[in-house]
């Protein structure tokens, strides 16, 4: 959950600087929107989720090092894209 709201924050504070406040918020709640929504597609999936679901807790419980660096550099790479485009944006934006 900490992933995914980093990811959610990471997305919409460029949007921010570059909408107005309640343009923002509409985006973000339609990004939050997402989320039931890729479950739904998942859902209808031709997949066994029980093997699918399975091998990923082996991966996550086998050794507490690998997903937690895994987690920390996609939230780091995540969070250095919207920093580089927010500046881009509030760069362009005349105070």
């Amino acid at each position: 959950m900490f992933l995914l709201e980093s990811l959610l924050f990471a997305v919409a504070t460029p949007l921010f600087y570059w909408l107005e406040p309640v343009k923002a918020m509409i985006v973000f709640l339609a990004l939050l929107g997402l989320v039931p929504i890729m479950a739904l597609i998942g859902s209808l999936l031709p997949l066994d989720w029980g093997t699918f679901w399975n091998s990923i807790m082996r991966f996550l419980t086998s050794d507490l090092w690998r997903p937690v660096l895994l987690g920390l550099a996609v939230i780091l790479a995540a969070d250095m894209v919207s920093i580089a485009i927010s500046r881009k944006v509030y760069a362009r934006k005349e105070i």
